[in-house]
């Protein structure tokens, strides 16, 4: 039994590397709607008929008085062997806080799924939570359902934009869905919701500002000692950098898990991708192969 656990680790490790080298070196990803009808993410500000397999009518906004504690999804539509999500849910925390969810929905609607929930605790009045969910059983979902159902309150007057952010979705091979540029995160469109405390939505609703992305520069190449006048090269920045992931104080993630432990996590701009796509891909591998032992 220890050899063989000892054999699984070493290929998760081989393949952690080998999604790595994947996405550094820009080979072409999975992309498995080539058929399907576009997948959609987004916030629905009204999970009225929205279940784990099916959705209502998606909302943009809703309008809540102070002190109001309400539902709000994240759901998904057309995807094809989603075996793992990641995402990021930006609000205002001087209007909002959340102060529960349940992600044990969609991911986890097929028999012989196990969910692995490394979110962040919550109450959550941060105003960026990360969600990290995964199915480390031997199913995967197709279709439509809420991936997330979130309870917020109400805690000040005044508008939020509910904004899902650096979204990864992963399949049963450890693949990126839909990651058309290889930075590892979602390309598809994600749409945000509002809510508004103690005042109606608006006919026309704003455009959410994105969060801002930090410039990533390598480091310089060594310079020869013989040199006599020294001269640092700087490569070009990597095209497509993305915003990082947002981290709790020390550089760690609160983990939602049993035992309440946070969980480190790299996240800088393409570095974090890659890093959270090879985390993602080696803990569906290995979950799967873990349920064929004997």
């Amino acid at each position: 039994m220890a050899r063989t656990i000892g054999k699984l680790l070493l290929l998760s490790s081989a393949l952690a590397l080998a999604v790595l080298a994947a996405w550094t070196f820009g080979q072409p990803q999975r992309i498995g709607q080539a058929l399907q009808e576009p997948i959609l993410v987004a916030v629905d500000a009204d999970p009225t008929g929205n279940t784990a397999t099916s959705l209502g009518t998606t909302d943009a906004c809703v309008s809540v008085n102070s002190g109001d504690t309400f539902d709000v999804d994240i759901v998904i539509a057309n995807v094809v062997d989603l075996a793992g999500w990641q995402l990021t849910l930006m609000y205002d925390p001087a209007v909002l806080v959340m102060n529960d969810y349940d992600v044990d929905l969609f991911v986890t609607a097929t028999e012989g799924s196990r969910l692995t929930d490394l979110s962040a605790t919550v109450p959550d009045p941060s105003g960026s939570h990360m969600f990290i969910v995964a199915d480390l059983g031997s199913a995967s979902e197709n279709g439509s359902g809420a991936l997330a159902r979130m309870t917020l309150q109400a805690v000040g007057a005044g508008s939020s934009a509910l904004v899902a952010e650096q979204v990864i979705l992963g399949d049963s091979f450890a693949t990126a869905i839909d990651d058309i540029d290889g930075d590892g995160f979602f390309d598809g469109t994600v749409s945000p919701a509002f809510v508004y405390v103690d005042a109606p939505c608006p006919e026309e609703l704003p455009t959410p500002t994105p969060s801002a992305t930090p410039e990533v520069t390598p480091p310089p190449e060594a310079t020869t000692p013989e040199a006599a006048t020294p001269v640092a090269t700087i490569a070009p920045s990597p095209a497509g950098t993305t915003t990082p992931t947002a981290t709790a104080p020390g550089g760690q993630i609160a983990g939602g898990g049993e035992d309440g432990d946070s969980i480190p996590w790299l996240a800088i701009g393409g570095v974090a991708a890659g890093a959270v796509v090879v985390a993602l891909a080696a803990g569906l591998w290995v979950g799967r192969m873990m349920r064929r032992l004997p």
